[in-house]
């Protein structure tokens, strides 16, 4: 090992080397501690995330404060913005937008907590994929370019399976509910 500057960690890392040989790693990992910028709190090394430019190669705070920061900050706005641009690149593709899709399919048919659960799975309506990946295989089957498009039921008291969707624009899709609605 190449000695660098003389500090806590180095040395620390130096003495657990020379007892324990190949296993030092592990060892510096669980024996060596330090303390957590953020909470205060000593902890051992494991429990810090990795970090290439610091002399002990971990991050200054824990892995437990940088995994709850992380989840504060998608809730945030900037962090949603982050998040839905990640988003639009990957429903740009696709299989991205047919999974989108097929989520939104499965979500509004199968979770009672939803709000447009009323209208469809409290109707009785089902999914019949088994999988995103049986979608987007039926929508290849069906040749259909998925953008701007909607997913559109033939028979409305039916269920999501093959045969009895369609893809429309959401004019198209517009003027065939309104038509249904106006005639009750």
């Amino acid at each position: 090992m190449i000695k660098t500057s003389s500090n806590w960690y180095t040395d620390s890392r130096r003495v657990i080397e020379e007892l324990y040989g190949e296993d030092a790693d592990m060892f510096c990992d669980l024996f060596i501690r330090k303390a957590c910028s953020k909470c205060s709190i000593e902890k051992p090394l494991g429990k810090f995330h990795s970090h290439s430019s610091t002399t002990d190669r971990k991050r200054p705070d824990c892995r437990i404060y940088r995994n709850t920061w992380i989840r504060k900050y998608h809730r945030t706005i900037k962090g949603k913005r982050l998040r839905k641009g990640y988003d639009k690149k990957y429903e740009s593709t696709v299989i991205g937008c047919a999974k989108k899709r097929y989520r939104s399919i499965v979500r509004r048919c199968n979770n009672p907590k939803d709000k447009d659960y009323a209208n469809w799975g409290g109707r009785g309506i089902k999914c019949e994929f088994a999988s995103a990946d049986d979608f987007i295989e039926c929508v290849k089957e069906m040749g259909v370019d998925l953008y701007g498009k909607e997913v559109h039921r033939i028979d409305n008291n039916g269920n999501y399976c093959r045969g009895n969707i369609e893809f429309l624009s959401k004019e198209e899709h517009t003027k065939i509910h309104n038509r249904m609605y106006s005639s009750r």
